[in-house]
Formats: C-alpha cells, sequence, structure tokens
C-alpha cells in the first residue's frame, strides 16, 4: 500500500502573501478574500520565490499589481463563499472565496507534485496561472510570464 504524499509545510513568504491578501480584503472591502486579492498579496511579497521568478522573467511586480488592481472583480455572494479560513496561524482570519480556496489547494498541489517539502510563492504563482482567471492572468501572460516559463524554473 503507497502512503499518501505528506502536505508540505508553509514558508514564512507564502504565510507573509496570504496575510497581505487578508489586508488588502480588509482595506477593500472587508468581504471575502479572493483570487485578485490572492495575486495581490503574492505580488506584494518581496521575500518570495514568486517574485523573484517574475524578475527573472523580465516582470515588475508593483506594475503587475497595478494592472491586475484595474481589474474589476465582483464580490461573491454569500453563496458561493466558504468557511475556509487561511492560513490557522494568523488572527483574524478572513474566509475565502470557492475560487480562491481552489487556488489554494492547487498551490499544495504544486508542491506536493513536485516533491516540495515547502510550499512557497512561487507554487502559489504555478496555481494563480492555472486558475482558469484569464482576466487576471493577462497582465502575466502578455510580458511572458506564463504557467510553463514559471515551472520550468520552480525546483
Amino acid at each position: 500500500m503507497t502512503e499518501a504524499p505528506t502536505r508540505p509545510e508553509s514558508t514564512a513568504s507564502f504565510r507573509n502573501a496570504l496575510r497581505l491578501s487578508r489586508e488588502i480584503t480588509l482595506e477593500r472591502d472587508g468581504g471575502r478574500i479572493g483570487v485578485a486579492e490572492l495575486y495581490a498579496g503574492m505580488l506584494q511579497a518581496t521575500e518570495g520565490d514568486g517574485q523573484r521568478i517574475i524578475r527573472e522573467l523580465g516582470g515588475h511586480p508593483s506594475e503587475l499589481e497595478a494592472a491586475i488592481g484595474k481589474i474589476s472583480t465582483p464580490s461573491t455572494p454569500d453563496s458561493e463563499a466558504t468557511d475556509t479560513q487561511v492560513p490557522d496561524e494568523l488572527p483574524g482570519a478572513v474566509p475565502l472565496t470557492e475560487e480562491a480556496e481552489t487556488v489554494i489547494t492547487a498551490t499544495f498541489d504544486e508542491a506536493t507534485d513536485r516533491g516540495a517539502a515547502e510550499v512557497g510563492t512561487e507554487h502559489l504563482l504555478l496555481a494563480l496561472l492555472r486558475s482558469g482567471r484569464e482576466d487576471l492572468a493577462a497582465p502575466l501572460v502578455e510580458r511572458g510570464i506564463t504557467y510553463e516559463r514559471v515551472s520550468g524554473l520552480v525546483d
């Protein structure tokens, strides 16, 4: 019988990206963390590999954040929201939208599939690029920051 892979631990940069996503959500409307807020938190988390990879591929996180911030995303009705709050270790966690919860799950899947011991902002970047939100990914993709290119730079 094969054991299921263990869930990787979160890096400080990943936890910081989630904390920033939470703060952005509270500043905007105090509702639920959505995919746009996950993007913004990841782009503000300066110490993570996600930002390093973006810069290595010629992107500028602050420009990308401004471009993504201009994209209007409708509020998610409570019926589509989840009770999941990430991460548990942060006080006053804000619930995620169903779409954002899917991205967080995909982030851990990216790390697990790559055999990583820790999940970081590079895995969040990969999950965001695969989230199905082409509108939010467009500023990155237009600059050549694609899932395939990022994937090639993630160990």
